[in-house]
Order: C-alpha cells, then sequence, then structure tokens
C-alpha cells in the first residue's frame, strides 16, 4: 500500500516537473528594432501569404517603412513568442477607430504550422498587462476555411460576432473582451 501511494506520489511529481520545465521553454517578448527582417520574411514565406488578407508581396522598404511607424506608435503592441530562444511565432495588436479595441494578426514562422505556437502566443499576449491598461475587446478576421486559426481563437475564448466577404473569401469576425482570463 504504501509502495503504490510512494509511486503515485513520483508520478504527480514528474508531471509536475515536466509541466513546468515545459513552460520555462516559452518566452514572450516584445518586438525589437532587430524583428523587422525576420518578420518580413516570415510575412513573405508563400506560407504565411497564403492565409493573408494581402497575399501580394510587397517591398522590404515599404515593410521597414510601416514597421518603423508601427515600433513608434505607443498604442501598438507587437510580440514574438520563443522556444528554447527560438522565435516561432508572432502577434500584433493594432488599435482600430473603435476605442478600446484592438484588432489581432498572428502567424507562425515558417514550418512551425501545427505545433501549439499559434495558440499559444494568442493566450499569452492576451494577458500583457500594457495591452490590459487599453484594450476593452480583442478582434479579429479569420478566413472561413482557415480551420487551424479558426480553433486557435475559439480555444482562446472568442467568440464568432459577425460574418462578410472579402474578396471572394467568406470571413469571421471574433472577439473576446480583453481581460485576464485565467486558464486561457
Amino acid at each position: 500500500m504504501v509502495s503504490r501511494q510512494l509511486s503515485d506520489v513520483i508520478k504527480k511529481w514528474i508531471i509536475f516537473v515536466s509541466k513546468n520545465n515545459m513552460e520555462s521553454r516559452y518566452n514572450l517578448r516584445t518586438w525589437r528594432d532587430s524583428d523587422c527582417r525576420m518578420i518580413y520574411d516570415w510575412r513573405m514565406s508563400p506560407e504565411v501569404r497564403s492565409k493573408s488578407f494581402n497575399n501580394q508581396e510587397f517591398s522590404y522598404e515599404s515593410h521597414k517603412s510601416w514597421f518603423q511607424k508601427f515600433m513608434e506608435n505607443k498604442l501598438s503592441f507587437g510580440f514574438i513568442l520563443e522556444v528554447d530562444n527560438n522565435p516561432v511565432a508572432q502577434i500584433r495588436f493594432d488599435k482600430t477607430k473603435i476605442e478600446g479595441y484592438y484588432n489581432i494578426s498572428i502567424f507562425t514562422a515558417p514550418n512551425n504550422s501545427g505545433k501549439g505556437y499559434g495558440s499559444r502566443i494568442l493566450s499569452m499576449a492576451c494577458k500583457d498587462e500594457n495591452i490590459l491598461k487599453t484594450a476593452k475587446y480583442f478582434v479579429a478576421e479569420v478566413f472561413d476555411d482557415n480551420i487551424p486559426s479558426k480553433k486557435i481563437f475559439f480555444k482562446n475564448g472568442f467568440e464568432v460576432t459577425g460574418e462578410t466577404d472579402v474578396d471572394g473569401h467568406h470571413v469571421l469576425l471574433f472577439k473576446r473582451q480583453a481581460l485576464y482570463q485565467p486558464g486561457l
């Protein structure tokens, strides 16, 4: 009996240690000036462009100009998810014309789809205290046929609040209140 109880305690301890070691592998950090080229390269990959509203190529110079303005805007937020110190995903929050609303743009680095990084960065970034000071709602537009993105938003407490068509694509409008939500 004691042996079985000890075995159960050891199993629980191993699970606890494993879970905590997994958590420590992930780091959410804000965008840096040095991320400009990396984000551009990710954005220009066919994998990312195929799921973007603007799937056209554009110059690095135009991206650099946009990136500089984004970085200077104190009401915009950009984050990189790192796993074992390697960047794997990015997310940005753009203030909309509606007070307190932030539009989300999210994508993983090429060859990193399907590993849970999109959901993880969304979960972590939506808890950022700087965003929570100004945001009332997070919103996102997702192609209806982009099943992985839809799953990410549903998993993180977003609800579909509308539908529209954009350039021949059926688009779902997601929304979630910008509150710290334990467990998400």
